[in-house]
């Protein structure tokens, strides 16, 4: 792997703040919402297709990363992380550019160690796809671990994230219809990963995001790559079995679910399909405790887009997200009110 770190203390990205007067003419798809966010501000641009972002607060500054590259699914992916201490300058600390495409990055904070998970896929011509996660992590923001493997080859580690002093994630196969698999995994630190059951397989199964809920249950919302709608499955503890997954009214691409004052928000991309005509946006939902979706807050957002995660700060939601609105896909930073807040 050829690899980088640079610390940028005096350069600092061109952060632009984007009001919402001047994003009246986004043409987001999805029902229009009461809640507003309070700003959006633009943290990169710089012509490329920039995506797929991860986002928290780790030793008092916020952190983000995203893949870069010429295209959408261009081989040439590569991962870049900024770093702020008020959410408006942000400086380039970290970069990963693999002779390899990089995609979905994602960031796990715990109090003395930043993990950083990278998906790394390799697309011979006449062998298909070859697909490896892996992690690197930091104790001072500044040095680096030596990339290294995570659970099975050939599987995307999604979403992971700290429940209870452990961390948990789906990780799921790209493969042809039919051939797909995904696992519920598990891990005390961050590093060796175990599967605790098969999920679903045999269909088109990718990305899964899961949430626990009262009484212990999880949640599980599920795209299914063949489908135009997702899926929500659920289990109870010890998390082994699994229900038949059910239809929700809703595609989910790149979604990310969170709980913030006892309240569950679902954040996804929004496809919607119309006398052959494709219609796309960013949604933030509220769910119970079934899995029931109501639309919350709309992002300005079109295109290629979503990808999202979020943060609590004070009485927001903080959450990262690109979008192609603008022409290129760019990386963007909304400050949504909490509920009720």
């Amino acid at each position: 792997m050829k690899r980088w770190t640079w610390i940028a203390g005096e350069v600092a990205i061109v952060v632009a703040m984007v009001m919402l007067a001047a994003l009246a003419n986004v043409a987001a798809d999805g029902p229009e919402t009461a809640v507003k966010p309070r700003s959006v501000t633009k943290v990169y641009a710089d012509g490329r297709h920039n995506m797929n972002t991860a986002f928290v607060r780790w030793q008092d500054r916020y952190w983000l990363a995203f893949r870069t590259g010429s295209k959408h699914a261009s081989p040439d992916g590569a991962t870049v992380v900024l770093v702020s201490s008020d959410g408006k300058k942000w400086d380039n600390v970290h970069g990963i550019d693999s002779p390899l495409d990089e995609r979905d990055v994602q960031l796990v904070a715990t109090p003395k160690r930043l993990f950083l998970y990278i998906p790394v896929v390799e697309r011979a011509p006449g062998k298909g796809i070859a697909v490896v996660t892996y992690v690197t992590t930091t104790d001072d923001g500044t040095t680096w671990s030596k990339l290294a493997q995570v659970y099975e080859t050939q599987f995307v580690l999604w979403r992971p994230f700290l429940h209870e002093g452990r961390f948990w994630a789906t990780a799921y196969k790209p493969a042809a219809r039919g051939k797909r698999v995904l696992d519920l995994v598990r891990s005390d630190d961050g590093l060796k990963w175990e599967k605790i059951a098969t999920m679903r397989q045999g269909h088109s199964e990718t990305e899964t995001t899961l949430q626990f809920v009262a009484g212990g249950r999880l949640l599980a919302f599920h795209r299914d790559a063949g489908r135009t709608n997702g899926f929500l499955m659920s289990a109870k503890a010890p998390y082994t079995e699994w229900d038949e997954p059910r239809p929700l009214p809703v595609m989910l691409n790149g979604q990310s679910a969170y709980t913030f004052d006892g309240v569950h928000y679902l954040i996804s991309r929004t496809i919607r399909r119309e006398d052959k005509k494709e219609f796309v946006g960013t949604m933030i939902y509220t769910f119970d405790a079934d899995g029931k979706l109501t639309p919350y807050c709309k992002l300005p957002a079109s295109g290629d887009c979503a990808y999202a995660n979020a943060i609590r700060v004070g009485d927001e939601m903080w959450v990262s997200y690109h979008s192609a609105h603008e022409g290129t896909a760019n990386i963007y930073l909304a400050r949504v009110p909490l509920q009720g807040k």
